[in-house]
């Protein structure tokens, strides 16, 4: 597997969230070959997210996303998130498809809302379930 860090300025940043990454590649699905860490300083979500994974199925690899905010936050905090986005590797698997297919054989909106919210609800649990277990 392949580990690309972009956007980093601060090498001592980038050794801390690269020396979490290592330590929880382990988790990472064997068909993923590649995590492209990319450092969002100047950005920030409406959420106050700390970091975002996203899984593409297509290349195979993972994307992580570390926010300014991540910065701020105490070691136990860092470290817990970088394990819950790559935890993300294996649940959004599930995710992903689920939503596709929701989005393709649910015609009513409302509905089709409804059931996305429920199935996000459920996989951010079960994230957080794994962040806390493994």
């Amino acid at each position: 597997m392949k580990i690309e860090y972009v956007a980093f300025e601060n090498p001592a940043l980038q050794g801390e969230v690269s020396s979490l990454v290592e330590k929880y590649k382990y988790i990472v699905p064997p068909w993923i070959l590649r995590i492209r860490v990319v450092m969002c300083a100047n950005r920030e979500d409406s959420l106050g997210t700390m970091a975002r994974a996203t899984l593409d199925h297509d290349y195979m690899s993972l994307a992580l996303e570390v926010y300014a905010r991540w910065i701020d936050q105490s070691d136990e905090k860092r470290e817990e998130t970088i394990k819950h986005e790559i935890i993300h590797s294996i649940t959004n698997y599930q995710f992903n498809l689920a939503m596709n297919v929701v989005d393709n054989l649910v015609a009513d909106e409302n509905v089709r809302r409804l059931i996305k919210g429920q199935i996000t609800e459920r996989v951010e649990r079960t994230t957080c379930w794994l962040t806390e277990i493994l």
